[in-house]
């Protein structure tokens, strides 16, 4: 979960899986503030889990472990969509309010 399959060592695994998505490619997406709102962060969580359900047979670790991932994170994002969609909705207020420099939109500067 935490970092793409090695498809050197899982051979078949792109033949099966054609949207791969890992933790840590979640993490540099977050840190490259990439994800526009919290169904995007939900929905990537969702593919590790389903990709990896797809890949893996019902009686494996892996899929038991994909059913317990999904159910703390789909519970974790759910306790805390207010507080995110609240702070989604403050950038947006302030990507009116401030331009890409900095600058209050609209406002020449003296120099």
């Amino acid at each position: 979960f935490l970092e793409p399959v090695d498809t050197s060592i899982v051979t078949d695994y792109s033949t099966i899986i054609t949207n791969p998505m890992d933790l840590g490619t979640m993490r540099k997406k977050v840190a490259n503030d990439e994800y526009t709102n919290i169904d995007a962060f939900k929905n990537d969580l969702a593919l590790i889990c389903n990709n990896c359900k797809t890949y893996n047979s019902p009686e494996t670790l892996y899929y038991k472990s994909a059913d317990k991932l999904w159910a703390f994170g789909d519970k974790a994002i759910e306790r805390e969509r207010d507080s995110i969609l609240l702070e989604e909705e403050k950038a947006k207020a302030l990507k009116g309010i401030v331009n890409e420099d900095g600058l209050a939109a609209g406002k020449k500067v003296k120099i």
